[in-house]
């Protein structure tokens, strides 16, 4: 699928004020940006939601209690100079407060065993956990990659359902097959198709649909230092 950024770029180009020249060059954004942002929330909106894009998030270990139990990692990580906080609405998760120079969190002996998986926020866990409230049965993760959902509701749902993790596109389903193999999911059907056609491919009705489709990634911008 080809796509031309050019024209892309053009859709969502708007000329910036004077004022969004001055708040994007206090707060690092590109004017454009900025000028979107006041168009469609206001001057004093935009303000805040600036304001909020500065506070950084933690980011989440989500344990895979199919292998190794949340306290037992964390006593683990904690070993290694990891700082976690539990996070009350999730049994099987922590925040990373801090975290030692090394290893990162992301390249530990248990991270490769797959006892857990490194959301960017506790966000992405909500939607699996309301998806899946009172529920048995199969779900279509609709634009599975990198995994994080897909995993998760596999984890949930074990031996109750089957999650069928779609993407459209082929290279981004590498990192979905590598956590599956890693977390030793034995739950998961990978397939590669336009999620507007699976039903008709797969002779399948899903009635649970995770779709978290693909967009500007703005709302990420909270996640990376400026």
């Amino acid at each position: 699928m080809n796509i031309d950024i050019a024209s892309v770029y053009r859709d969502i180009y708007t000329t910036p004020t004077q004022e969004a020249v001055e708040l994007a060059l206090k707060y690092g954004y590109l004017p454009y940006m900025v000028q979107r942002y006041i168009d469609m929330l206001g001057l004093n909106n935009t303000l805040k939601l600036l304001e909020a894009f500065e506070k950084r998030v933690k980011p989440v270990v989500r344990t895979n209690t199919l292998l190794i139990q949340p306290r037992e990692l964390k006593k683990r990580l904690e070993k290694l100079g990891f700082q976690l906080e539990e996070i009350p609405w999730s049994r099987e998760s922590y925040w990373v407060v801090s975290q030692p120079e090394s290893p990162s969190i992301g390249a530990t002996h248990e991270y490769l065993k797959g006892y857990y998986y490194v959301h960017r926020d506790a966000t992405s866990l909500i939607p699996v956990y309301l998806a899946l409230h009172e529920y048995s049965g199969d779900v279509l993760d609709a634009c599975a990659a990198p995994g994080g959902k897909a995993t998760f509701t596999a984890q949930l749902l074990h031996d109750k359902g089957v999650v069928y993790a779609n993407d459209l596109v082929l290279y981004r389903l590498k990192a979905v097959i590598g956590h599956i193999a890693r977390m030793k999911l034995n739950n998961i059907i990978v397939t590669w198709s336009d999620a507007r056609k699976l039903r008709d491919k797969l002779k399948k009705r899903f009635y649970r649909i995770l779709l978290d489709a693909p967009c500007s990634g703005e709302g990420r911008i909270l996640c990376r230092p400026r």
